[in-house]
């Protein structure tokens, strides 16, 4: 029969000993007087997960996710509590975790599946699709110690995911690496939800966890603040945070992500090829490797086919999107966001949500988005146009349309957006006697004292 669940966690619980000097370990036994202050990492965790089910969790730095991951992967014990998991059970935490600094990757490989319990010969027989993937080439058989931590993010994923797990423990995988190798990753987590293993998927990235997972845990101070439908939680987590961030760690974060793609953009050295269909004979291609990009954005009037700096209030205005790609896709989705400046998404549009199927096939295209009657009341705004892959999982380049989005509107109104009404009116009989009494009685007033000022 098969289990109820893949995983139960009853009560967990996880304390840690801090202690002002090493040598305090030792002076605490001999002496028999207690040296160490007591940290909890955990506090009395409780919760299930079906199988064949995602579980994200979400929570702020230091809030015990990382350690509740530990604890069900079996690298740390736990203080108190209890918990079972069923089927086969692959993790991929810290960097480096399960590896040997002076092995190659190859022997690591080996090693890794050996140290998790499974047989060498599954290991070795899957050593050479395991290689494929990492995309490590040569350097698979270099020692572990001279890889950067990208190329040790890709060799861990890659055994992780190869041993073909029941239940597989990933913990903020797509912080690191390339995006190259980040949206392989996606597509791997993707397929692996398809064929119906449990996942449990720690993560900074809102978007991931909302788009992969079900159902989410909020992890805070050690104990679950929330535990319900990944959307509900995302959005209680999301505000929680938003009044917690500043403005400069805001700007910080895009600041961060713009020196990102500038590594992946400089590698395009010269002109990029020139549209479909227009070629001179001296035509610049950008490296095969190379991620699809975001040329330019712009707004243009939809009647003059002037570009314009500002939209109006109750007008159609067009959001045009110039992009590259450097090789066909599959597919991939592009479109374009507007944020208040306090980071509250106002809309997000997506081609593949709006059924419209983008042009995915290698060269340089144009996609022009018309947002018609534009509802928003004059204001500032933040417009972000962006590519991602056909799922809208990841996002290849994303770009903002300047500092600001501004709104204009030449009518006096109040409030965010503009909602279209009309007024009208009709006159109302007067009441009987008896029809009054009803209505003072209903009001909680006394007949005999009169309607109050005003209902006369």
């Amino acid at each position: 029969m098969a289990a109820e669940f893949a995983l139960r966690a009853d009560h967990l619980t996880k304390t840690y000993r801090l202690y002002d000097r090493p040598f305090d370990r030792v002076k605490e036994v001999v002496l028999r007087k207690k040296l160490h202050r007591e940290v909890r990492g955990l506090v009395d965790v409780s919760f299930a997960v079906k199988p064949g089910s995602t579980l994200g969790i979400v929570g702020s730095n230091g809030a015990g996710k990382s350690t509740l991951l530990k604890v069900l992967a079996g690298t740390t014990l736990q203080s108190s509590g209890e918990f079972e998991m069923h089927g086969r059970v692959a993790s991929l935490l810290e960097l480096g975790t399960g590896f040997y600094p002076g092995f190659t990757g190859r022997q690591n490989i080996v090693l890794n599946g050996i140290v998790n319990g499974y047989p060498r010969a599954e290991i070795e027989a899957k050593v050479d699709g395991i290689v494929e993937f990492s995309e490590l080439g040569k350097f698979i058989d270099q020692p572990i110690r001279t890889y950067s931590s990208g190329m040790i993010m890709r060799l861990g994923f890659s055994v992780a995911t190869a041993i073909d797990p029941d239940v597989l423990i990933i913990d903020e995988i797509l912080a690191v690496g390339d995006l190259h190798f980040q949206k392989r990753c996606v597509d791997r987590i993707v397929s692996f939800k398809e064929r119906g293993k449990t996942i449990l998927f720690c993560s900074h990235s809102m978007f991931h966890v909302e788009e992969i997972c079900e159902r989410a845990l909020w992890i805070k101070d050690g104990r679950i603040e929330m535990d319900g439908p990944s959307r509900d939680v995302v959005l209680a987590y999301s505000n929680y945070e938003r009044g917690r961030r500043s403005t400069h760690s805001v700007i910080g974060r895009a600041e961060g992500y713009e020196t990102m793609r500038a590594e992946s953009l400089a590698r395009q050295a010269g002109e990029a090829p020139p549209a479909p269909g227009a070629s001179d004979g001296d035509e610049s291609l950008p490296p095969p490797d190379a991620m699809p990009v975001i040329l330019a954005s712009r707004l243009r009037d939809p009647h003059t086919g002037v570009v314009v700096q500002r939209a109006q209030l109750l007008k159609d205005v067009v959001v045009e999107i110039d992009y590259e790609l450097p090789q066909d896709l599959p597919g991939i989705t592009v479109g374009c966001s507007i944020d208040r400046l306090d980071q509250i998404m106002i809309c997000g549009i997506g081609s593949t949500l709006s059924g419209f199927k983008a042009p995915c096939q290698r060269g340089r295209w144009r996609v022009q988005i018309t947002l018609q009657r534009l509802p928003l009341l004059a204001a500032e705004y933040s417009l972000r146009t962006y590519l991602t892959d056909e799922r809208a999982l990841h996002v290849y380049h994303s770009q903002s349309l300047g500092t600001r989005f501004e709104i204009a509107q030449h009518e006096r109104r109040v409030g965010m957006i503009h909602v279209d009404h009309t007024f009208t009116s009709e006159p109302l009989p007067w009441p009987t006697r008896a029809e009054r009494a009803a209505e003072l009685k209903a009001m909680g007033l006394d007949a005999a004292s009169g309607p109050p000022p005003g209902m006369a």
